[in-house]
């Protein structure tokens, strides 16, 4: 796999080197169409071994799932009713959460780590603040996110689970896009706990088949990928910055299996596109 992704690299280093250092009429038709279709390939490609990542990593640690919003939306009530106890403190005064409180549940055989954060706002309290800087902390090593509102947002995140808490006191309950709970009903739970299998299952159902990396591996790929998206994003018909973000992807991959060298870019100019060194 990462021999296949490091001769892509190459490839695509040397039709960024044969753009700019050769005339259009010596290049080959919708070479440009070309390199960005190969770019967009390869993409795809590291992020699912990404993916497989935090699903082999997932199976041994435990699946992280993070309860995130402001305060006093129910994030505590909704911690207490999936782990079934009082974990967390349950109050209508805003702030009471603090600090990330966790706990150790099984669905579906899966070890799953919950976590009740510290509700997102602005503030003055120097505890009530820390809590919440480690509320994003949790969020960046989250496998799930689930994102209480009180009512509708203007945006749905797709990679979240949006739900919208104390939907007792809503009209409108009609968006496909959300699961409505209520504490004081107790509704909409069976709802939510299904659609965390479904998003679990999504990631984890064959996770132990997909490709093992290790941290210093999966490091590298995230600079492979974050690169090369860039080059994509930022390319307007000027190859010099695409290269240029293509030449820092290459980097990275090289660590892996071994820097790519100049004379491999040459050589591939050369043989791919029947072009002189």
């Amino acid at each position: 796999m990462y021999n296949t992704w490091r001769e892509s690299m190459i490839e695509i280093s040397a039709y960024s080197a044969a753009i700019l250092d050769y005339d259009a009429d010596d290049l080959p038709a919708n070479i440009d169409k070309k390199i960005i279709d190969k770019t967009k390939k390869l993409l795809i490609e590291i992020e699912k071994s990404v993916d497989g990542f935090h699903a082999s990593h997932a199976i041994q640690n435990g699946f992280n799932i993070v309860l995130i919003g402001e305060t006093n939306v129910g994030k505590s009530s909704i911690f207490n009713k999936l782990v079934g106890s009082n974990r967390a403190i349950v109050s209508d005064i805003a702030g009471t959460t603090r600090d990330v409180v966790s706990s150790q549940i099984d669905i579906d055989g899966f070890l799953v780590n919950l976590m009740d954060t510290a509700g997102i706002r602005e503030s003055n309290d120097i505890i009530e603040k820390i809590g919440i800087e480690r509320t994003f902390s949790e969020i960046e090593n989250a496998d799930l996110i689930i994102h209480i509102y009180n009512e509708l947002p203007k945006t749905i995140n797709k990679n979240e689970i949006t739900v919208i808490n104390k939907s007792d006191l809503l009209k409108n309950k009609n968006n496909k896009n959300v699961i409505y709970t209520s504490i004081k009903k107790d509704t909409g739970f069976e709802e939510l706990l299904k659609e965390i299998k479904n998003k679990m299952h999504a990631l984890m159902d064959g996770g132990e088949s997909k490709i093992a990396i290790n941290e210093r591996t999966h490091e590298l790929l995230k600079e492979t990928i974050t690169e090369l998206k860039n080059a994509i994003k930022k390319y307007d018909g000027n190859y010099d910055i695409f290269a240029e973000h293509v030449r820092r992807a290459g980097d990275s991959i090289g660590k892996i299996l071994g820097i790519i060298t100049t004379n491999e870019i040459a050589d591939m100019t050369f043989s791919r596109l029947c072009l002189g060194k």
